[in-house]
């Protein structure tokens, strides 16, 4: 795992946990974690995320 990636946290976060993105340049990486888990991570291409922030944009995973 990379500790040099440079993550950034939701505006939504509250001050317990926290959504956490680093965008990977060059390798067309996506990484997402939680911040009170940091070390576990789960990837996504850069094609992946633009279509799930799509989704939310679009309401679709509204319940």
């Amino acid at each position: 795992m990379n500790d040099e990636l440079s993550y950034e946290r939701s505006s939504y976060c509250a001050n317990s946990c926290c959504l956490e993105v680093a965008l990977v340049p060059g390798m067309g990486k996506v990484y997402v974690r939680n911040s009170q888990n940091p070390g576990t991570r789960i990837a996504f291409s850069e094609e992946e995320w633009r279509a799930f922030l799509a989704g939310v944009k679009s309401n679709e995973f509204d319940v």
